[in-house]
């Protein structure tokens, strides 16, 4: 710093000189940088700030000086992480409590898990759950990739974490994230005592949203058959669609889950329903390039000429992503046409040769 070194200069792993120092718990360079014009508030690095990297190693004592030398406890950094939110994640109880002790906001949201009783929620930290919890924290806050701290619960696999939850007045049908509700999320992990639990409690098993669309889109999505089944069994409704596959019919075709497919088809799911992304479950195999689903879908009825909300056919779709040998199962099985005759599953001429010409299309 005497040669002119820029004490606030940001970049690499750790942000800046002061969040390194921090990092590598050196308190005599931490307190130099600071009386040197270390900005206590700078953002960049893996940790976002030098009070993150502080609660990211479990450094209270540098905690404790950063944030009285005037570090924001409530600063936002990255994908809009805070102190709080790392501290529990980290599961560390006296940095958490010096946190909320020093004014951070426990309903701040942000970061994958929405918010500190997210991140808390995940990882199992019962402790730093029930601390969160009786210092107000909103149990029903909706944020982050999972909805709610339930949605995060039920995505850590939980369970206990999950009672403690709905015992502390978590709703069971808020939606959110990408799973969309919480029985979601765990269907798509394939927990099924949290799944059961989250029924047994009053979740909707029809309740839509989330990119699979529904509980049972995502166990489908996920392959898991054991809780499709369960689902089935209480009452999902098999012809229920939304989110990019449609139905759950076109969630485990797209995946090819060929227990699952054939699992929704014994259990009466209409194979030429259209909706999603791939129009049919036929046009999200094809997508997929899941060959022994689309043959499974062609034996059980499904129609090649339906398409997609962009008027896609299956063989379209198969094309698109280069699938030659779903192409040839297609181009197998497509009827020819008599002249004025169209029929369902015919070859159109836009795929090439028209087989009233040329017979052996």
């Amino acid at each position: 710093m005497d040669r002119g070194a820029d004490v606030n200069l940001t970049g690499g792993k750790y942000g800046t000189a002061l969040g390194a120092a921090v990092y590598c718990g050196r308190r005599e360079v931490v307190i130099l940088l600071l009386d040197r014009g270390a900005d206590v508030n700078l953002t960049g690095g893996k940790y976002g700030t030098a009070l993150g990297a502080a609660v990211y190693c479990g450094r209270l004592e540098a905690a404790t000086i950063l944030l009285n030398r005037g570090a924001d406890v409530n600063l936002t950094y990255g994908d809009s992480s805070t102190a709080l939110g790392a501290a529990a994640y980290q599961g560390n109880v006296k940095t958490v409590t010096l946190l909320l002790d020093r004014g951070a906001d426990i309903n701040l949201t942000g970061g994958v898990y929405g918010t500190a009783l997210g991140a808390a929620a995940y990882e199992g930290y019962i402790d730093i759950v029930t601390l969160l919890l009786d210092r107000a924290a909103d149990v029903n806050l909706t944020s982050g990739d999972y909805g709610t701290a339930l949605g995060d619960a039920a995505y850590g696999g939980e369970l206990e974490i999950v009672i403690l939850l709905l015992g502390r007045g978590a709703n069971v049908n808020l939606t959110g994230g990408k799973y969309g509700t919480a029985l979601g999320t765990a269907a798509y992990e394939g927990y099924l005592d949290i799944v059961t639990l989250l029924l047994d409690e009053g979740a909707d098993v029809n309740l839509p949203g989330g990119d699979y669309g529904t509980a049972l889109g995502a166990a489908a999505s996920g392959g898991e058959l054991a809780t499709a089944k369960l689902l089935l069994d209480r009452g999902a409704d098999i012809s229920l669609t939304g989110g990019k596959y449609g139905a759950a019919l076109g969630n485990a075709a797209y995946e090819g889950y060929l227990d699952i497919v054939t699992l929704l088809l014994d259990r009466g799911a209409d194979v030429n329903l259209t909706s999603g992304d791939y129009g049919t479950a036929l046009g999200a195999a094809a997508s997929g390039g899941e060959l022994e689903t689309a043959k499974l879908l062609l034996d059980r009825g499904a129609n090649l000429d339906l398409t997609n909300n962009t008027g896609a056919r299956p063989r379209d779709l198969a094309e698109q992503q280069g699938h030659q040998n779903i192409i040839h199962l297609l181009d197998s099985r497509c009827v020819a046409r008599t002249p004025n005759e169209p029929t369902n599953n015919a070859c159109p001429t836009r795929y090439g040769a028209d087989p009233i010409l040329n017979p052996s299309f």
